[in-house]
């Protein structure tokens, strides 16, 4: 048998919208510049990679005012898309729309004279009125077209998703990749 060390996961604390008490299923902000250290040859953990967790990461990294937005549901809608122009390489997107978030790596395509969206992986949350995210769908293909509404299936996908934002750092723009933000505010 192989020895595979676990991926430990630190979060940061300081941030009174998410505390690190809060339990799994909850975002928390992960601490990358400690984690980073100790992930190769690692085993990835489902509970500390949480999508929740690596949206929060991913937002607060690149903007701390984005989480919060993203966080307040005043604001009807948020969205993150990461376009990158290098070869071989997906697109990141995150959105929130009401309490539905949805996040996942696509690549644009033309199919049959359409504009598609072909995903590598896609995982959709609701959450909960107390803030504990809950798993809708995880999807791939054309236009999202291979499902599955398994609980475990999702939060599987879900923290392979985290492990690919942290990893390629989901949060950086460069000369061939650049993010662009929107907020809706709720109509009145």
């Amino acid at each position: 048998m192989e020895d595979t060390a676990t991926w430990e996961v630190a979060f940061l604390s300081g941030n009174p919208d998410l505390p690190v008490e809060l339990p799994p299923g909850w975002p928390h902000i992960i601490d990358w510049d400690t984690v980073r250290t100790s992930f190769e040859d690692a085993e990835l953990s489902e509970d500390g990679f949480h999508i929740a967790n690596g949206i929060a990461t991913v937002l607060h990294r690149y903007d701390p005012a984005l989480l919060k937005n993203f966080l307040d549901f005043d604001i009807h809608k948020v969205t993150y898309n990461k376009k990158d122009k290098s070869e071989n390489v997906a697109d990141l997107v995150i959105e929130r729309d009401k309490n539905h978030v949805m996040c996942g790596y696509y690549s644009d395509i033309v199919f049959n004279g359409d504009r598609c969206k072909e995903w590598d992986i896609r995982v959709k949350y609701s959450i909960s009125c107390a803030g504990r995210w809950v798993p809708l769908e995880y999807a791939t293909g054309l236009n999202a077209r291979d499902t599955s509404r398994n609980a475990q299936s999702i939060a599987e996908n879900g923290a392979m998703l985290t492990q690919a934002m942290l990893v390629n750092e989901g949060w950086e723009e460069s000369d061939r990749a650049k993010i662009k933000t929107t907020c809706s505010k709720k109509l009145q």
